[in-house]
């Protein structure tokens, strides 16, 4: 009976051990945060690139504007 005691014991303690881990925050919920930090960041990024993109575009396309209306006049 006693070895049986034992292992109930045993048993028990793995299950309390369990039941600990997982009321604890785990290491990705503490990384959470951070990670939408950073999502955040990419994401205004890559608005500033898009705007910057469409400048750019804008630019191009009315200098080649020009150019062929200045060679259309010669």
């Amino acid at each position: 009976m006693a070895t049986v005691e034992k292992r109930v014991a045993c048993l028990e303690g793995q299950v309390d051990e369990i039941i600990g881990r997982q009321e604890a925050p785990t290491q990705f919920e503490e990384v959470d945060p951070l990670l939408e930090r950073i999502e955040r960041r990419f994401d205004a990024l890559d608005d500033k690139l898009s705007r910057q993109f469409r400048w750019l575009m804008g630019l191009e396309i009315t200098t080649l504007i020009a150019a062929i209306t200045l060679l259309a006049r010669s």
